[in-house]
């Protein structure tokens, strides 16, 4: 039973990063989007911005809408402004 600890710290330890697991994160890059602003918040724009940033997710977030605030790289955030317009893009 003692030697249980230390093989937990060890297991603890052995953590692998999506590089080395042969995988590369790519996150989301909103500058790539800025040519969307001003325009209309439409499916297929979300699909521009996705394809764009290269998202995994979309979220539409309109004037006075409560978010999450939890942090995702993968996920960009189109924000729509009271004319009905994207007013910018960003990331998270």
């Amino acid at each position: 039973m003692k030697a249980l600890p230390l093989l937990l710290a060890l297991l603890g330890t052995c953590t692998m990063s999506a590089s080395q697991a042969g995988g590369v994160a790519k996150p989301c890059d909103a500058s790539k989007a800025s040519s969307l602003i001003g325009a209309a918040p439409t499916t297929e724009n979300g699909r521009k911005v996705m394809d764009l940033t290269g998202a995994k997710t979309l979220r539409w977030i309109r004037p006075g809408m409560m978010v999450t605030m939890d942090y995702r790289a993968e996920r960009a955030n189109i924000y729509i402004d009271a004319a009905e317009r994207i007013e910018r893009v960003s990331c998270g």
